[in-house]
């Protein structure tokens, strides 16, 4: 529910921060997994809801981020990773020793990046643009989520989260540095 609402990486629930951004926004300040090896635009991202009333979606979700965020704040982020292989190798063992599942194709099975795939697809069906989603999952390039993350058809089309707009400048200043260094790459400098 947190991936598929809030784009997380389930890692990235073990370093989350509520924010108050305006009086009718909430902010979700996440750490970037990806900013160590440089597939991020930085080592934070902030996104922004609303919350309508306690029966959103947006209202459980955010529920149950920080619970994830109690269950891992005792641990080390080595303690956390190993939390999660343990709940990937579960994934795995299902879908191994039930004869109806192992049926499916790999990419029908459910993973834990199961919802953030279907985050990414919700925003594209609702139209969300390209470099908004990266800024929101924590890319560095408007091209990972479109090569890499859920087809706009499966979407739902019920979008409510927005992307930070210092974000998605730091989006654009990446791409612009990438776009620059490969001209200069072509012209031999």
């Amino acid at each position: 529910m947190v991936s598929s609402t809030f784009g997380l990486r389930p890692i990235e629930c073990a370093q989350i921060k509520t924010v108050k951004v305006k009086d009718d926004l909430i902010g979700m300040k996440i750490k970037n997994a990806k900013h160590t090896d440089g597939r991020s635009f930085g080592k934070y991202r902030t996104i922004r809801f609303q919350i309508v009333d306690e029966k959103s979606e947006e209202f459980e979700a955010l529920g149950a981020s920080y619970r994830l965020t109690a269950l891992f704040s005792n641990k080390s982020k080595v303690e956390a990773e190993r939390w999660l292989k343990g709940a990937r190798n579960f994934l795995n063992q299902l879908y191994a020793k039930n004869r109806d599942l192992k049926k499916l194709a790999r990419k029908n099975r459910i993973t834990l990046y199961s919802g953030r795939h279907q985050f990414s697809a919700n925003a594209k069906q609702a139209g969300v643009p390209a470099i908004e989603i990266a800024a929101m999952m924590g890319h560095g390039s408007d091209e990972t989520h479109v090569k890499s993350y859920g087809k706009r058809r499966v979407g739902s089309g019920r979008f409510t989260i927005q992307a930070d707009p210092l974000d998605v400048e730091r989006v654009e200043e990446r791409m612009q540095v990438k776009q620059d260094n490969q001209f200069s790459q072509q012209l031999g400098r």
